[in-house]
C-alpha cells in the first residue's frame, strides 16, 4: 500500500501544469471505460489540498495507470488528469500516518 501511495504521490507532481484543459465526465462512466478498456482498477484514493479526491487506477498486469481528481465541487464527476504506462516507484520510508 505504500508504493501505491508513493506512486499517486509521484505521479501527482508529474502532472502537467493547467496549460491542458481538463475534460471531467461522470465518474461512473469513466471508472466503467478504465475497467473495460484498459483492465484498470482503484488502487489509491487520498484526500488532495483543494478538498477533492485523488484517486489512482491501476491494471498491475500491463502496467497500465491513470490518475484522475474527484473534485470537491463535483463529487459524482471525474477528471482524468495524466495516464501512462509502467514506471517504478523506490522508496525507503513512509512515515506512519
Amino acid at each position: 500500500m505504500r508504493c501505491l501511495f508513493a506512486a499517486a504521490l509521484v505521479a501527482a507532481f508529474l502532472i502537467p501544469g493547467s496549460a491542458q484543459a481538463v475534460q471531467c465526465g461522470p465518474k461512473e462512466g469513466l471508472e466503467r471505460f478504465l475497467k473495460e478498456r484498459h483492465g484498470e482498477t482503484l488502487a489509491f484514493t487520498g484526500i488532495a489540498s483543494n478538498g477533492g479526491q485523488l484517486r489512482l487506477y491501476l491494471n498491475p498486469e500491463s502496467g497500465s495507470w491513470t490518475v484522475a481528481l474527484r473534485p470537491p465541487q463535483s463529487p459524482q464527476s471525474l477528471c482524468p488528469l495524466s495516464e501512462g504506462h509502467g514506471g517504478a516507484v523506490q522508496i525507503e520510508y513512509l512515515p506512519e500516518s
